[in-house]
């Protein structure tokens, strides 16, 4: 007599599949996030290289680099109908190098607030997030940026949020003729040397209140001298942290280090422990790589 063939699987077998499946998943799992991340450092530098090569372009055009601005508050500075650019604009660098972003649109926007509001792609680092604004009572719709021109360590003209001129940086505040603020910065300034100084990197964001209007988060890309676009290197840069705000210093998203692009284009990675110190007799790499004419070069991590 035959026996009649089994058509379906037993309990057991179907937990024992389920269990090898999600074993699998979460062997898998881990893999698929670095894969992403990878992805995303990548983009990031990608960039911060764009950034680097319109400041060059800048410096092409008008044989200075662009400036910080002027201040949080300040308006856009017009001059015959057209946009100013450094160093009479008030608002700042990622302002004055739309032009060479392809942007030049947004940059002749005969409206402040459109061009407040206007997404720039390239202003976002995508392991933090995609493209956003934030509302602000004063100005509206701003939008927002993932990265923050180096001001360096000098306190000179230190107020309020403001942690100096970056009166020895490579991106200062803008040249108005006051004895407390340098002039405009040419790469002839840059006397450490292109490749030894940075430009721009990533900045430090609580990304607990992403979206909401924080001190560091609430004038867009567009303001002057401001923790929305200028960061210093009181501190050394340090990785994201729920609920911390440090609306002062480089950072990022990333676990092991942020980007940077140097004056020369080049974009690396800064390590988080990077040697840090702010006594005058004893530099630490971190500051002098963000210095620009301390007379030496270094070596990063």
């Amino acid at each position: 007599m035959s026996r009649s063939r089994r058509s379906a699987y037993t309990l057991i077998e179907l937990l024992v599949v389920i269990a090898i499946i999600a074993i699998l998943l979460s062997i898998l799992a881990p893999a698929v996030q670095k894969v992403r991340e990878a992805a995303a450092r990548l983009q990031c530098a990608n960039h911060l290289k764009q950034i680097g090569l319109a400041f060059h372009s800048h410096h092409d055009a008008r044989r200075i680099l662009p400036d910080g601005g002027e201040n949080w508050n300040s308006t856009r500075t017009m001059i015959g109908g057209a946009p100013a650019a450094s160093p009479n604009q008030g608002w700042g660098w990622a302002f004055q190098i739309l032009p060479y972003l392809e942007q030049e649109a947004a940059w002749r926007s005969p409206s402040d607030a459109e061009c407040r509001g206007t997404l720039i792609p390239v202003y976002f680092c995508p392991s933090r997030r995609a493209p956003m604004r934030v509302f602000d009572s004063r100005y509206g719709e701003n939008a927002m940026t993932d990265y923050a021109a180096n001001a360096a360590n000098d306190a000179t003209g230190r107020y309020g949020g403001s942690m100096g001129n970056g009166n020895n940086a490579p991106v200062c505040r803008r040249f108005n003729g006051a004895s407390l603020r340098s002039g405009p910065i040419s790469f002839h300034a840059i006397t450490d040397g292109l490749s030894n100084t940075l430009l721009v990197g990533e900045k430090s964001v609580d990304v607990s209140n992403l979206g909401t209007n924080q001190t560091d988060e609430d004038q867009g890309f567009v303001s002057g001298w401001d923790w929305d676009t200028v960061r210093w290197a009181l501190n050394p840069p340090r990785q994201d942290k729920r609920g911390v705000a440090t609306p002062e210093r480089f950072g990022s998203a990333h676990s092991n280090g942020m980007n940077a692009v140097f004056c020369d284009g080049s974009v690396r990675s800064i390590v988080y422990t990077i040697d840090s110190s702010n006594d005058p007799a004893r530099l630490g790499v971190w500051q002098r790589v963000c210095i620009r004419n301390d007379g030496g070069t270094v070596e990063l991590p």
